[in-house]
């Protein structure tokens, strides 16, 4: 029976938990993912610290999205042929091998700016190799007319943990040292390898594994969006969200120096108010059961989201700062849970893991080329006008797609 209550009606994505596997996989998953962030913030935060240059966590930036752009489309090959349970289970513990490297390091004096481009370049890949797995399986564990209120309940995880993983990795640091944030991290992706032995593997469910090569695959999976149609312009928008929008938050460390005295601090408040207007962006969402009134939404999401940039490049004060953030956050994750729902809710079963792949290439690997422009540019310029031109370049082409399609 479905429920009348406002509030079921708001947060009815929560409603997918009633699926125990799916629950305990997402609540496992939300622990990896905030060690993740706990981590990604300390070393953003200590790359600063050594080398004081935007440039530097550009390079930080490519080394962990840089193997989404080179191989997460083989990744998404793969995940339509090999045990996708098997696959995330093994990437998970090499990530999990990384973290107490790191903490090791760390501990003897040894970790330097190269060692951690090593070391996150490991785990990118670790990750490009098992994310359009870990997205394909999640749907996996629960119907398929539950697949909208999954995706939005899988954002809220990863938003939830940009929210909880910043702020602990930060207290830590200032408490802690640095090396306590590796460990902690280590120890929470366990968490999250102990919930494969709770989950059963439902590889049973899926579709037959494809007989050609890697390279047909991956190009029958390219061919395949291409010709759903608006596809193409909704992957075209995610695209250029990830090089003028995302790319923001590869740079907080940067913005939070130029508002608060304590840097680490400044990290976390910032990193965490970003994440909890994301948070509530993804409970507030509603899927729906037809992708086609996605479209204008996701436009018109990315307008909002360009202009709390643009706001972003003039606030050297804190309290501007976090308030674009957090509208950031909002509209950046509103319009990402969307743009994942049409290809979910679009896709068969038999190409989930490519289209899958494609999204996640785009979602994680074109933030990189923002970074490392923006950032090369910061050097010499200052972080206003290269953030201020970033935002307002999407500001005018979503802007006038929106106005097109409202015609």
């Amino acid at each position: 029976m479905r429920s009348s209550s406002p509030a079921a009606a708001r947060f009815g994505s929560l409603q997918v938990l009633r699926h125990r596997d799916y629950a305990v996989f997402v609540g496992g998953g939300l622990m990896a993912l905030t060690g993740q962030w706990m981590q990604r913030v300390a070393l953003a935060w200590l790359v600063w610290e050594l080398t004081r240059s935007t440039l530097w966590l550009g390079f930080l930036s490519a080394a962990d999205l840089l193997p989404a752009t080179l191989i997460g489309l083989v990744g998404g090959a793969i995940a339509d042929r090999v045990n996708r349970y098997r696959l995330v289970r093994g990437c998970y513990g090499v990530t999990t091998v990384a973290a107490l490297v790191f903490g090791g390091l760390e501990l003897a004096g040894m970790l330097g700016p190269r060692a951690i481009l090593v070391l996150v370049l490991l785990q990118g890949i670790s990750i490009a190799l098992s994310h359009p797995a870990r997205l394909a399986l999640l749907q996996s564990l629960v119907p398929r007319e539950d697949s909208g209120r999954a995706v939005a309940v899988g954002a809220v995880t990863v938003n939830m943990a940009r929210l909880i993983g910043p702020a602990m990795g930060g207290w830590l640091i200032y408490y802690f040292g640095i090396s306590a944030v590796f460990f902690l991290c280590a120890a929470m992706q366990m968490v999250f390898l102990a919930c494969f032995l709770i989950v059963p593997d439902p590889q049973e469910q899926r579709a037959p594994r494809p007989s050609g090569s890697i390279l047909s695959e991956i190009r029958d999976g390219v061919v395949y969006l291409w010709r759903i149609p608006v596809m193409p312009e909704v992957l075209v928008f995610l695209l250029m969200s990830g090089v003028f929008l995302r790319s923001m938050v590869e740079l907080v460390p940067a913005f939070a120096a130029r508002g608060f005295e304590v840097s680490a601090i400044g990290v976390a408040v910032m990193s965490s108010t970003m994440a909890a207007g994301a948070v509530l962006s993804g409970l507030t969402v509603n899927p729906g059961a037809d992708p086609s009134w996605l479209v204008p939404k996701i436009k018109l999401c990315w307008v909002i989201a360009s202009l709390a940039v643009c706001v972003l490049a003039f606030s050297t004060a804190a309290v501007p700062a976090v308030c674009a953030m957090a509208v950031l956050g909002c509209f950046m994750t509103r319009g990402m849970i969307m743009t994942q729902t049409y290809i979910q809710m679009t896709v068969s079963d038999r190409m989930r893991g490519r289209a899958v792949s494609i999204f996640a290439l785009l979602s994680r690997g074109s933030p990189l080329f923002g970074a490392l422009a923006v950032g090369a540019a910061a050097d010499r310029l200052g972080l206003t006008l290269p953030v201020l031109t970033s935002g307002a370049v999407m500001l005018v082409f979503s802007g006038l797609a929106l106005l097109r399609q409202g015609r």
